[in-house]
């Protein structure tokens, strides 16, 4: 039994917030038990709101909508014929290809990648040097 008074309105509003999110788990599941073809866009939308609200977690929506549209493909897709389908024929002439346009003009050109410049004057030291110099200080 809550004591304070923020604990007594967390209470309260943690049943509001309850008896909100029961309804929508009711509502997502009656949708999914009266999915047809007709009606897999409406159980997919209750889904996508279900997840959007929290109510199911989003890698559980995606898994639910997965085996929907799997369950639903053949009947979902419209029918096609066997044969293929003729292209339209163009009125223009299409005989005539145009060249695409070099990306690169002439005048530019294109740049190397520059390499780091080592100084000749200066001393070539090994880690193992640098170590053996500071100890002897």
């Amino acid at each position: 039994m809550p004591i304070s008074k923020s604990a007594k309105k967390a209470l309260r509003s943690a049943e509001k917030k309850a008896s909100v999110n029961r309804h929508r788990k009711e509502v997502l599941k009656s949708a999914l038990k009266k999915v047809s073809t007709k009606t897999l866009s409406d159980a997919i939308s209750a889904i996508d709101k279900a997840a959007k609200q929290r109510i199911i977690h989003k890698n559980k929506a995606a898994r639910l909508k997965s085996r929907l549209s799997t369950q639903f493909k053949g009947a979902a897709a419209p029918k096609t014929s066997s044969q293929p389908a003729e292209k339209p024929v163009s009125k223009t002439k299409s005989s005539a290809k145009v060249k695409p346009v070099s990306k690169i003009s002439s005048s530019d050109e294109v740049k190397k990648p520059v390499s780091k410049a080592v100084r000749k004057d200066a001393p070539k030291t090994k880690p193992s040097d640098v170590v053996k110099k500071t100890a002897k200080k």
